[in-house]
């Protein structure tokens, strides 16, 4: 016991109280530290998110006015004359495009867009393709069908393109004030 004490006193406490210091600092500062950049990983990865939502958005909008310019120029085409025109001549080469809203299933961008924006364009395709359809067949008597889904067709389009436009230039300022784009 006494060797225990003698060893005590030998000890030289500031220089051990300094190391016990020190490791508890390094400690506390590497939590922090990690804890900072752990926060700022988080938020990184949410603007990426919302950057790819914004883009996606975008692709898909720009795909919608597409087809909805093309969709105008082959209705002239069936007015004209609806039995025998060049989109029942040739209806493979005239198709909606929809690389985009047929892959948003499989991004994770999909996630990021306002489910109301989804369903617009959704509906677009769902009223288009039929639409479409229709004017492919060549059947005349269908023409009173086909003027007054058109028609509908097209205020329906345009409220929805003015909608997203609307959105992404919403997206687009928090973006750029937030230093994404």
């Amino acid at each position: 016991m006494e060797n225990l004490v003698e060893f005590w006193n030998s000890l030289n406490k500031e220089f051990w109280l300094g190391q016990v210091f020190m490791i508890v600092a390094t400690v506390l500062g590497v939590f922090l530290a990690a804890n900072s950049g752990f926060k700022k990983a988080l938020e990184f990865e949410r603007l990426q998110n919302k950057r790819g939502a914004y883009l996606l958005e975008q692709a898909l909008t720009d795909e919608v006015r597409e087809n909805f310019i093309n969709l105008k120029e082959w209705y002239a085409l069936y007015e004209v004359d609806p039995g025998r025109n060049e989109l029942n001549n040739s209806p493979e080469s005239h198709v909606l495009d929809g690389l985009v809203f047929s892959t948003i299933a499989e991004n994770d961008a999909t996630t990021g867009i306002n489910y109301k924006e989804l369903k617009l364009i959704s509906n677009f395709y769902r009223s288009a393709e039929p639409l479409l359809s229709d004017m492919k067949s060549g059947n005349p008597f269908a023409f009173a069908s086909v003027q007054k889904d058109y028609k509908a067709l097209v205020e329906q389009t345009e409220e929805t393109l003015k909608t997203l436009d609307e959105s992404i230039e919403s997206q687009e300022k928090r973006l750029k004030e937030a230093g994404v784009i």
